[in-house]
């Protein structure tokens, strides 16, 4: 009794009691053979007196049967007769079936129409018990998502307990436009309450749907106040500015808050066991123009536009570079990377490999190179100086980074005596 057909039996007895018993939210998704057919038609052969007595002989299952017709139904006529049959037969399971169809439908005539209808006849009574609530407040309402966006400003701005009061399921394309909806309007405060609203919502629209609420959103909080949760998943849907293309067509601005906060948040996981370097550059988000990190050597790139700050993480010091420097490097180091591939295959024996070996400067374990301190104290000039975070030279890579950017003039003592050198005497005017 225990085997295969034994357990293919029983499960053949689990589908069809599934098939006879089902949820509120599996029933817009039910399968249109699971329920009894025709039932309109059948319907609209009955005379008007005789009605009542047909509306009362309708199995339950015909009666839901019914509600998946009307879903598809343009005509007013048919429409009519569903209306007069279900509000005879008006129970608390027929409204949450109807509301929770017509939040999988919200464009369907048929089911707009039978909602005002029914919203009418509710609405007459001095009160509403919860499977009347949706109908209440939002049956006979032209415009459905700006009331239910009033409806969750009176709860607190928050989405979900809205929903939840007017059973909305939260699955339902309904909610999911009204969450959008209200969200490309609301404030700040709004966002911070419906964090997984706006993530959810990122995650299911197209790119060309985001514009609005991303500038929306992007625009209402300083860099340091946005959300790393949903900024993570605009990272995920747009990708980063300056390389992404459906970033195109946003704000120059807001690309650029992008990028630093962008910044800033890798920054801060990339030198986790190196705080004073976070201390040290964070200074510089503003100037930011792209980042991005190489996984293999652990290394982040920094680019403010003509220079270039190269960091592995677990080294307490950073190299600065002129870009055009840096991508010479970058150049040869992948040139190299491909010959060394090259050699690795090559059956050939007794070739040297050392000779296309090159290392960039950030990975050499070269003492020779400049500091900050020697650009600093000994104004001496270099297209790749050693950022190091260690003892005394800590001290001067702001003051270097200040001038290298433009924040500050370049007010070491030989470049003050170059200016003297230039200044241009006026001389006096004639009389």
């Amino acid at each position: 009794m225990n085997g295969p057909k034994a357990q293919a039996g029983f499960l053949d007895v689990i589908k069809g009691l599934k098939d006879r018993f089902y949820t509120i939210e599996e029933f817009p998704l039910l399968d249109r053979g699971v329920l009894p057919q025709g039932i309109l038609l059948r319907a609209m052969e009955v005379p008007k007196d005789k009605l009542e007595y047909f509306a009362f002989r309708l199995r339950g299952k015909e009666l839901e049967g019914l509600l998946l017709e009307l879903k598809d139904t343009y005509d007013e006529k048919k429409i009519e007769r569903a209306y007069q049959i279900l509000a005879l037969r008006l129970t608390p399971r027929i409204l949450k079936l109807l509301a929770i169809l017509f939040q999988y439908n919200y464009t369907s005539f048929g089911l707009i129409t039978v909602l005002d209808k029914l919203s009418a006849k509710i609405r007459l009574k001095k009160n509403y018990n919860a499977a009347e609530a949706f109908f209440w407040h939002l049956g006979q309402a032209e415009d459905k998502f700006a009331v239910l966006g009033q409806i969750i400003d009176e709860h607190g701005k928050d989405i979900n307990k809205a929903l939840r009061e007017l059973n909305i399921s939260s699955n339902s394309p309904f909610a999911q436009e009204a969450a959008f909806k209200y969200l490309k309007s609301v404030s700040k405060d709004g966002f911070t309450i419906n964090l997984k609203w706006m993530v959810r919502t990122i995650e299911n629209r197209t790119t060309e749907e985001l514009q609005g609420l991303m500038t929306h959103y992007l625009s209402a909080f300083t860099i340091k106040e946005y959300h790393d949760g949903i900024n993570l998943s605009i990272l995920s849907k747009l990708g980063q500015p300056n390389i992404s293309t459906d970033w195109a067509t946003y704000d120059r601005k807001l690309q650029d808050k992008f990028t630093q906060w962008y910044f800033l948040n890798r920054l801060k996981k990339h030198t986790i066991s190196m705080p004073k370097k976070f201390d040290v550059l964070a200074k510089y988000h503003k100037q930011v123009r792209n980042s991005y990190e190489i996984a293999e050597e652990d290394l982040m790139i920094i680019d403010f536009g003509d220079i270039v700050i190269a960091d592995i993480a677990n080294r307490p010091y950073s190299y600065f570079y002129e870009k055009n420097v840096f991508e010479k490097e970058m150049a040869a180091w992948e040139k190299s990377k491909v010959q060394e591939d090259a050699a690795n295959e090559s059956s050939i024996d007794g070739i040297d490999k050392s000779q296309v070996s090159y290392q960039p400067t950030f990975l050499r374990m070269d003492k020779k190179n400049l500091t900050a301190r020697d650009f600093m104290i000994e104004e001496i000039e270099a297209p790749c100086i050693k950022l190091s975070y260690e003892g005394i030279d800590i001290l001067y890579i702001n003051e270097m980074m200040d001038i290298k950017i433009g924040l500050e003039p370049d007010m070491r003592r030989k470049q003050l005596a170059k200016l003297r050198k230039r200044k241009i005497i006026k001389k006096p005017e004639k009389e």
